[in-house]
């Protein structure tokens, strides 16, 4: 047999022998405990956000001028760390800090204005 028959038999034999790695590999990722693929999720998960938020953050810093969006972002930024310690962590607010947030909107409403 010529060199031209065997191409057929080693293109089988390689894709056999790939096939049985996919199942050694598959077998080896699913076979522990699954506290790995959790974390594994979550950071990709995380990574992701800090990406599309990195993006976003250079897209606003691309549309809008320096001096009125870095405000407006620091502003935001405090807004959303406040009312996420509220949800998240059942913070308290006090009178006090509750006019600083709506100080804070409102300086946002007049830089935008």
């Amino acid at each position: 047999m010529n060199e031209e028959g065997n191409i057929p038999l080693l293109v089988d034999a390689l894709y056999k022998v790939l096939e049985q790695y996919f199942q050694f590999a598959l077998s080896g990722i699913t076979s522990f405990s699954i506290k790995p693929v959790q974390f594994s999720a979550k950071m990709g998960t995380f990574i992701a956000m800090l990406l599309f938020g990195y993006g976003l953050y250079a897209l606003i810093l691309k549309s809008f001028e320096l001096s009125k969006i870095s405000p407006i972002m620091t502003i935001g930024t405090l807004i959303l760390v406040v009312g996420s310690s509220v949800i998240l962590l059942n913070e308290v607010i006090t009178l006090k800090q509750s006019i600083g947030i709506l100080l804070g909107i409102s300086s946002i409403i007049l830089i935008l204005g």
